[in-house]
């Protein structure tokens, strides 16, 4: 029975990949690592800080994995050194020690993001495309994508890296606009006023199940090592989403564009090209964004507010 170490699996996608694994792939044994404890696991797990390397080192090593995804991570906040100390050198370190293990791993899988496109407005993009990260986020990812880079080229080893575009699902974390979006439609009485940023910006949104399922493939069918696009291939602007989510409430309700709340760099359009991803596993999107948001109002507002 082949073992799938995942790191930082308490996490959104974390989280959601192991609920996937679990649920359609049983022949695997599924090995779970986070830094807090998870008393309703139902895979076997341990509690372990992996940002000490001693840690990490013992952690892989002790599994012995014949797959290793990598969850670990930060999406907010503006303390850049930890940024990218979670996102890059953490990554970085798995790499440097994956180079030297003797245990038959098959594949390692990181995850990197469609921030680190940031201002490249040469549309679609693909994996190809150059990176012009304008948010620290974007900027910790784009470090990891150059550790991924090297590591491939001069030790090649068997790693792939999923850049999943803006995705949409059940425990969406809170500081994100759709999340933010539903909690104050949610919260608000009707006539009430909803406070949001630039809404004419545009992102490529795709739902978690089909994410999931990305994901799986590039771990455990990817016939060539590299970097695979998860996206949908087109963009909708964040009124539009914002429009339907108030008309699917019921409510009548305003929209105040808050200048405090706007990005002083703002990507106005941003969607990426998946024709890799298609062409090598067969993976195309399936699940429309109206169905995405039909969920996330039946599922995250009962358990989050």
């Amino acid at each position: 029975m082949d073992k799938v170490l995942i790191l930082g699996s308490n996490g959104f996608l974390g989280r959601a990949f192991s609920e996937y694994v679990k649920g359609n792939h049983r022949s695997y044994e599924l090995i779970g690592v986070d830094h807090t404890p998870n008393p309703t696991c139902e895979f076997k797990y341990y509690c372990a800080d992996l940002r000490q390397p001693s840690v990490l080192k013992e952690v892989i090593l002790s599994a012995e994995p014949e797959y290793l995804v990598n969850f670990c991570g930060l999406t907010k906040g503006n303390d850049l050194e930890n940024l990218i100390f979670l996102n890059a050198e953490i990554p970085k370190n798995i790499m440097e020690l994956l180079k030297t293990t003797t245990f038959p791993l098959k594949n390692a899988l990181f995850l990197g993001s469609a921030a680190e496109y940031g201002l490249n407005l040469d549309l679609p993009l693909d994996e190809e495309s150059v990176l012009k990260p304008i948010s620290e986020y974007g900027l910790s990812k784009s470090l990891q994508t150059e550790y991924f880079k090297y590591y491939l080229a001069r030790y090649d080893l068997n790693i792939c890296l999923a850049r999943p575009f803006n995705i949409i699902g059940p425990r969406l974390p809170n500081h994100l606009s759709i999340a933010s979006f539903l909690r104050q439609i949610t919260s608000s009485q009707n006539g009430a006023t909803i406070k949001t940023g630039n809404l004419d910006s545009k992102r490529d949104f795709l739902d978690l199940k089909d994410v999931i399922e990305a994901l799986w493939l590039v771990l455990n069918k990817a016939p060539t090592k590299g970097i695979y696009n998860i996206c949908k291939g087109s963009s909708v602007s964040m009124k539009l989403i914002l429009d339907y989510m108030i008309e699917k409430s019921g409510k009548t309700l305003k929209i105040s564009e808050e200048a405090s709340i706007k990005r002083t760099n703002d990507i106005p359009d941003s969607f990426g090209s998946y024709e890799k991803i298609a062409k090598n596993l067969g993976w195309r999107p399936k699940i429309s964004l109206q169905s995405s948001l039909d969920v996330l109002f039946e599922t995250q507002i009962p358990r989050d507010f």
